[in-house]
């Protein structure tokens, strides 16, 4: 007996991220081997390929949360850092969050200089959506997802080191102290 699923319990191709990913694959396959071939028979063609391409943001954009957001009363700047890095992987702007792409000239390179806003803008809003409002202070005006990231890791993360340092403190004076008073006590014993 063969089962017939409506049209709407079909998957959607379109929407779907493991059939978009093999068509992206594909046709970046066939746009290389149409490089090399051309480059071949005529190297005077120039290459009018952008030099950024930009993000496949939608694939995922359901996922674009750290799980906690940035606070700094919550001193949580280690822990979300790491969970931000993560989602910067995952939707390939790490290197803009760090300032390591550099955005192209718009007049010889406009497609790439828009891919190059897009993915930055994607960039920054990763990082508006996982910070407290008391934080966006510190983001507030900044022209780049890199000077965003500069700006509340400064705030941050020698903070959280000298909170890491006052908690290590605090724990060997409480040792300190219950080792006096023991000694006190045993030698009251006596």
């Amino acid at each position: 007996m063969r089962i017939r699923m409506a049209p709407h319990w079909r998957v959607n191709e379109d929407f779907d991220p493991a059939v978009a990913h093999l068509r992206a694959v594909a046709a970046a396959t066939l746009a290389n081997q149409g490089e090399t071939s051309s480059s071949q028979s005529n190297s005077t063609v120039p290459n009018n390929q952008p030099s950024v391409k930009r993000i496949r943001a939608p694939e995922a954009s359901a996922v674009t949360r750290a799980g906690e957001v940035l606070d700094a009363r919550a001193k949580n700047w280690a822990g979300w850092s790491q969970s931000m890095q993560l989602l910067f992987n995952l939707f390939e702007v790490n290197n803009y969050v760090l300032g390591r792409v550099t955005l192209p000239d718009h007049t010889s390179d406009p497609e790439g200089a828009s891919n190059w806003q897009y993915n930055d803008t994607f960039a920054q809003n990763l990082i508006t959506t996982n910070i407290s409002p008391r934080e966006k202070v510190y983001t507030n005006g900044c022209p780049t997802s890199h000077r965003m990231w500069l700006n509340l890791q400064s705030m941050h993360k020698s903070t959280s080191h000298l909170h890491q340092q006052n908690v290590t403190l605090l724990a060997v004076t409480c040792a300190f102290l219950t080792c006096q008073c023991l000694a006190i006590s045993l030698v009251s014993q006596l």
